[in-house]
């Protein structure tokens, strides 16, 4: 084993030059694979448990793995994780669903499904850990001057990191480490996290099944999230839609202005979607004219992409608009009702 630590050591020695002349690829490379997979599961509509994590195996940590490692390290194509990622998912089933992106876009050195399919060896850790190797194959535009590097991928759900790092911190990797007082109680935590992950599964698919089955067509039905997103996914145009809809707000606005079932939801679109969308469209010929005359439209809330669909309200600012024009109109049939009882 002396043996073994020597010549790691005397290899590490060797390479730390080019490990600190590698460091700016890395970096770069770090930045823009992290950047392409957020791009590609936004465009999934994937919902990420917290922001994606990236890193660059430090020269102290290379250090410890070459250590570490069985067989001898001499070059960096022998480290695989030099830059690793870390994918933070909300739901169980978007594991698979992330990784049909990650296949459909890198060519993929190994998958391992840590602690997945009933592994009971792996005392509570659950990780899918993906290495993507560019150079095996072709990659997306935007990492091709990249393509002899390497990225460790993992991907977890918020629950399953909440054991790793809990499990990091206390040193309980194996389960022969745990004291014996302190097993069952890391068991119940371990269980719980499991338990937690699999009720959002199934609080997806009751969800499903409950969207599936409502019918919009009934006046009378009282509002809520999904019943909302169904109808405003129906009766607006897709163009406007965003991926960040804010359906609760959109609800609450609703409500205050006492529309609070299907009937009147459908009856304020009938009545006031043609003018907001043509409000809409003079919007976007002012910002196509450098600005010009854009009324009550707020310049925070453009964006970019949707201007280039020709479009400058999300759902949420259409409805708020119908909002504003039935308000105006109401008014002035008031107005006008008084006038002539005047």
């Amino acid at each position: 084993m002396a043996v073994k630590r020597a010549r790691n050591s005397q290899s590490a020695a060797i390479f730390e030059n080019d490990y600190k002349a590698v460091l700016p690829a890395l970096q770069e490379f770090c930045d823009r694979i992290r950047t392409q997979i957020g791009l590609l599961l936004r465009a999934e509509d994937i919902t990420l448990g917290a922001p994606l994590e990236s890193r660059i195996k430090t020269w102290t940590s290379l250090c410890d793995k070459i250590d570490r490692s069985k067989e001898p390290i001499t070059r960096f194509d022998d480290v695989k994780d030099l830059v690793g990622v870390r994918v933070i998912l909300l739901y169980r089933p978007d594991i698979e669903r992330t990784l049909d992106v990650l296949r459909g876009e890198f060519p993929i050195e190994t998958e391992e499904k840590k602690g997945m399919d009933d592994d009971a060896g792996s005392f509570g850790y659950q990780s899918v850990h993906v290495i993507l190797s560019p150079s095996s194959g072709p990659a997306p535009p935007a990492l091709s001057t990249l393509d002899d590097l390497r990225a460790e991928v993992q991907i977890r759900t918020l629950a399953q990191h909440i054991w790793a790092a809990a499990s990091h911190d206390l040193q309980y990797k194996k389960e022969r480490g745990v004291p014996k007082p302190l097993r069952r109680t890391i068991q119940r935590v371990s269980a719980l996290l499991e338990t937690i992950d699999l009720e959002l599964e199934r609080v997806l698919e009751e969800r499903e099944d409950y969207v599936a089955d409502i019918a919009t067509n009934v006046d009378q039905l009282i509002l809520d999230i999904d019943i909302l997103r169904k109808i405003l996914n129906d009766r607006l145009p897709a163009a406007h839609a965003d991926a960040d809809e804010r359906y609760a707000k959109i609800l609450e606005a609703l409500r205050t202005s006492e529309i609070d079932d299907v009937g009147a939801l459908s009856g304020l679109i009938d009545r006031r979607l043609e003018d907001a969308l043509a409000f809409d469209q003079q919007i976007v010929s002012a910002v196509q004219n450098q600005g010009v005359g854009l009324g009550n439209a707020r310049l925070a809330d453009l964006k970019p992409e949707r201007i280039e669909r020709g479009v400058y309200f999300c759902f949420e600012g259409l409805v708020r608009k119908m909002l504003e024009f039935e308000k105006t109109a109401t008014r002035k049939a008031r107005a006008k009702a008084q006038l002539a009882r005047d």
